[in-house]
């Protein structure tokens, strides 16, 4: 699995002005810690489907489409 579900990439790509916020929204809308946010973003922790649509959302706000690192799109191909 090793960083199949990483978006670090896409977080890097957000305007430095608008990552604390993003990841705000993030921890918000997961309900979980920057800790748990933080594993998901580097890959660490497989996101759960709910999660991935979650997270597709939130970077299609900010207006990012390639959301994950391995070129993979899982919900915007569907």
């Amino acid at each position: 699995m090793a960083n199949d579900f990483s978006f670090l990439i896409a977080y890097n790509s957000l305007p430095a002005n608008k990552q604390t916020n993003f990841t705000k929204e993030l921890q918000s809308a997961l309900n979980m810690s920057y800790a748990g946010v933080r594993k998901r973003m580097r890959g660490m922790v497989e996101p759960r489907m709910s999660e991935m649509r979650k997270i597709e959302a939130l970077f299609k706000k900010y207006g990012i489409k390639e959301v994950w690192d391995n070129d993979n799109e899982f919900l915007y191909n569907q």
